[in-house]
């Protein structure tokens, strides 16, 4: 017997649990009784989760796809800044575009914080890690992209604010509005960090109002589709397992006048096969790969003088 390939794959399941719960105590049982709540990677997961929902006729359900507008992300190093526990200059009121899709930072003048569309054009603020001059103001307006691309291209990227200092330093260089690179996207991680690259949003979704500061999202047993709702109310959820999986494939020589594929000789050697490898590990599928309706194929008479030979 040898060993002809092996490789290990996860295989992710589904598990509905018709409980009531909010989004956070959702979230915290799938942890503690399989591995996450559920997350959508792909049209195809998006269809065998609908098939799920809707085999055990669920109500729309809980998935791992929540948003909340305390947490924006510094490009120079991809950092998480969150706004409660994190120094920030935000002016009164802000910041105010919550629900868009995406929102960006400019400073002013005073060292103040206002989020903007990410489409408009200002100047921006680089910063210079090798320089002698760290922070770089560049007149030329761009939108934030662009401004993100340029300081980029030619620094280290655009500017970030973590510290009383860093602030007045920018704020003696800007006369009026100015991209640093403070951002946000909408709904941009999963549940367990895992960046959203798959959508399946409801026609205007996710819609919900700026008041709400945290917002999560369900799957409609009906149409499979995604909406917005508030992580505070309770419903059904979807949990999922996470198993990793080794498939070994091994190639099998014999010499036997028997028939090695009489089905009581393929199952006494299947039961060989697994006593051997219950004293290694549990869980133990076997099966036997056929070719043109025989597992075994014999070999030429002449490769083997003192018997037959079969291979599988």
């Amino acid at each position: 017997m040898g060993l002809y390939a092996a490789r290990g794959t996860n295989t992710r399941e589904y598990r509905f649990v018709r409980q009531l719960k909010t989004w956070p105590d959702a979230r915290r049982y799938c942890r503690d009784k399989y591995a996450e709540i559920a997350a959508v990677r792909s049209q195809d997961e998006s269809d065998k989760l609908h098939r799920l929902l809707r085999r055990a006729k669920a109500k729309d359900a809980w998935i791992g796809l929540h948003d909340s507008t305390l947490l924006w992300k510094w490009s120079l190093d991809g950092s998480v800044f969150h706004t409660q526990n994190m120094y920030d200059s935000w002016k009164p009121g802000q910041p105010s575009r919550t629900t868009e899709s995406s929102s960006c930072v400019t400073v002013m003048d005073d060292g103040g914080w206002e989020d903007a569309k990410c489409d408009l054009i200002f100047p921006s603020v680089c910063y210079n890690e090798t320089g002698p001059t760290k922070y770089i103001l560049v007149n030329r307006t761009m939108n934030f992209s662009g401004a993100r691309t340029y300081c980029r291209s030619l620094y280290s990227g655009l500017a970030s604010i973590r510290n009383q200092t860093e602030k007045e330093i920018i704020a003696g260089l800007v006369t009026k509005r100015t991209w640093i690179g403070l951002n946000r996207k909408r709904y941009s991680q999963w549940s367990n960090a895992l960046p959203v690259k798959f959508s399946n949003w409801n026609k205007s979704q996710p819609d919900i109002p700026e008041s709400m500061k945290r917002r999560c999202s369900l799957v409609s047993a009906s149409t499979g589709k995604w909406f917005e709702e508030w992580c505070g109310k309770t419903h059904h959820f979807v949990c999922e397992k996470v198993t990793r999986v080794h498939r070994l494939k091994l190639k099998l020589k014999f010499r036997s006048g028997a028939d090695m594929n009489d089905p009581a000789v393929i199952r006494h050697i299947t039961e060989q096969i697994h006593a051997k490898l219950k004293n290694v590990t549990s869980g133990v599928k076997v099966s036997w790969v056929a070719a043109n309706g025989q597992v075994f194929h014999k070999e030429k008479k002449d490769e083997w003088k003192q018997s037959d030979r079969f291979e599988c």
